[in-house]
C-alpha cells in the first residue's frame, strides 16, 4: 500500500499539468484565476504579506526573538531586491524561473549560504508550479494569443512575489538558526540513523515548506489529481488553505507532544506569536478557530427570524463602529483599511470560503 502511494506521488510529480490537459479545464481555471486572483489587488496584498503573517511568528517562536527575526527579515528583503535587480538588469545566472540571481545573494551573505541556495533550486522550492493551479489560455494568435500573453505578464508578477517570499524566508531562517543552533530540534539522521541536531540549512528548507508551501503535485492530497480535470477545478486554490491547516496542526501537536520540553515550549510560543499576529491584523474574525465558534455563538443567540451572523450581533452589542472594527477585524480595519479576510486565517477551516 505504502509503495503504491509513493509511486503514485512520484508519477504525479513527473506530470506538473496532471488533470489540466483539457483546453476546457485549462480555460476555465485561467478565467477563474483572472477573476479571483491575478486582477485582484487584495490577492497581491495577501501574497506579499505571507512572510510577515506566517513565517515571522513561526521563526520568532522557535528562537524566542521577535525583534531579531523581524530585523533579519527586513534586511533580507534588501538582499532579494538586489538579486532581482541584478537578474533583470544584467542577465546574470538565474534561479527561481529567471527571476533572481544566486551569485548576488551569496556575494552579500557569504559563501556559507551557497549550499542552501543551491539546495532550494535543486528541490524546486522557488517555482511553485503556478501553471498547474492557474490554468492557461491556449493559442498563439488572435484572442487566444493576446489572453495568453496578458496572463503571462500577471503570472510573472505573482512568481516574482513568491521568489521574494521564499528567498526572504530561507535567508532569515538560516540566519536565525546559525545564531541559535542550540534551539534547533533533535532529529534522526537519515544516513547514520543516529540522533543529531538539525542543521541551519535543513531548518531553512523546512521553514520554506511549512510556511510558504510546497505546491508540487506530489505534496498534494491524491484526491486533487485523482479525477482529472473535475477535481482540479473543484479544488483550485485550496492548497494554500491546506498549508495553513497543516502548519496549525503541527504547532498544536508539537505544543502537546513535542519530543522535549524545549520543543513543546517553542511550539507554544509559535502558536502565541501566530495568533497574536493574526489577531492584531485581522481581529477575532482573522483567527482560525474563533471564526467557527463565532458561527455557533451566532446560531444560538441570534433571533430565529435573522440569519446567524456573528459580526452583526457583536456590532450591535458593542455599539461603536470604531471599537467593533478593532475587535472584529483588527487594527488596519480600525484605521479604515479592512484587510482582515485577506491577511487573516479566518477562512482556514472553512469548507466553502468566500461563500455566504
Amino acid at each position: 500500500i505504502y509503495l503504491n502511494q509513493i509511486l503514485s506521488k512520484h508519477s504525479q510529480d513527473l506530470d506538473p499539468n496532471i488533470g489540466t490537459n483539457s483546453n476546457v479545464v485549462n480555460g476555465t481555471m485561467a478565467v477563474t484565476s483572472f477573476w479571483m486572483l491575478l486582477t485582484s489587488p487584495a490577492y497581491y496584498i495577501q501574497n506579499s504579506t505571507q512572510p510577515w503573517m506566517l513565517t515571522l511568528p513561526h521563526i520568532a517562536g522557535q528562537f524566542n526573538d521577535l525583534s531579531g527575526t523581524a530585523s533579519a527579515m527586513t534586511a533580507n528583503y534588501g538582499i532579494m531586491r538586489d538579486a532581482w535587480s541584478a537578474e533583470h538588469g544584467n542577465g546574470l545566472k538565474s534561479w527561481g524561473g529567471e527571476l533572481a540571481d544566486i551569485e548576488t545573494v551569496i556575494a552579500k551573505k557569504g559563501e556559507a549560504y551557497r549550499p542552501l541556495m543551491e539546495s532550494l533550486v535543486r528541490k524546486g522550492l522557488f517555482d511553485i508550479g503556478l501553471d498547474s493551479d492557474m490554468g492557461k489560455f491556449t493559442g498563439t494568435g488572435g484572442v487566444g494569443g493576446v489572453l495568453s500573453a496578458v496572463q503571462g505578464k500577471f503570472t510573472h508578477a505573482v512568481r516574482s512575489i513568491e521568489v521574494f517570499n521564499r528567498g526572504v524566508t530561507a535567508l532569515t531562517a538560516y540566519e536565525m538558526a546559525s545564531k541559535n543552533p542550540a534551539r534547533l530540534k533533535m532529529i534522526t539522521d537519515p544516513t547514520t540513523k543516529k540522533s543529531r541536531r538539525q542543521t541551519a540549512e535543513e531548518y531553512a528548507i523546512q521553514e520554506v515548506i511549512l510556511t510558504q508551501g510546497d505546491y508540487s503535485a506530489g505534496n498534494a492530497p491524491s484526491i486533487i489529481n485523482k479525477f482529472g480535470g473535475l477535481s482540479k477545478l473543484m479544488t483550485q486554490f485550496r492548497k494554500f488553505q491546506l498549508i495553513q491547516i497543516s502548519l496549525l496542526v503541527r504547532m498544536v501537536g508539537a505544543s502537546l507532544k513535542g519530543a522535549s520540553p524545549m520543543e513543546r515550549a517553542a511550539a507554544r510560543r509559535q502558536l502565541f506569536y501566530m495568533m497574536s499576529t493574526h489577531g492584531i491584523a485581522g481581529g477575532v474574525l482573522g483567527l482560525p478557530i474563533p471564526q467557527i465558534a463565532a458561527y455557533v455563538v451566532a446560531s444560538i443567540f441570534t433571533d430565529e427570524d435573522e440569519p446567524a451572523n456573528f459580526e452583526v450581533m457583536m456590532r450591535r452589542e458593542i455599539g461603536d463602529d470604531g471599537l467593533a472594527d478593532l475587535f472584529l477585524k483588527g487594527m488596519p480595519a480600525a484605521a479604515g483599511v479592512d484587510v482582515s479576510s485577506k491577511v487573516g486565517m479566518g477562512y482556514t477551516f472553512s469548507i466553502l470560503p468566500f461563500t455566504d
